[in-house]
């Protein structure tokens, strides 16, 4: 089996190559993908704060805990290594 993967933009080029799919008997899957349009500063700023509300952390809570992990992983002395 080959698996082939085209990235269609125009909406009727779309219908054409599915046309020609279905006459030649070959089975395919289709997949709407979304663009990726980027944020502008306003919509960053609300998706940031909503993000910060609902499951983050303050940055100096962040840093808090940066601190912890990077002494909790300090070497110590091992049970029959020393």
């Amino acid at each position: 089996m080959t698996q082939i993967t085209i990235d269609i933009q125009n909406e009727s080029d779309t219908n054409w190559v599915l046309q020609l799919l279905n006459r030649l008997q070959l089975e395919y899957r289709i997949e709407n993908l979304q663009s990726n349009k980027k944020l502008n500063e306003e919509e960053l700023a609300k998706n940031q704060a909503l993000i910060m509300s609902y499951n983050g952390m303050s940055a100096s809570r962040a840093d808090d805990l940066l601190d912890w992990l990077k002494e909790s992983r300090q070497d110590r002395p091992l049970p029959f290594r020393d």
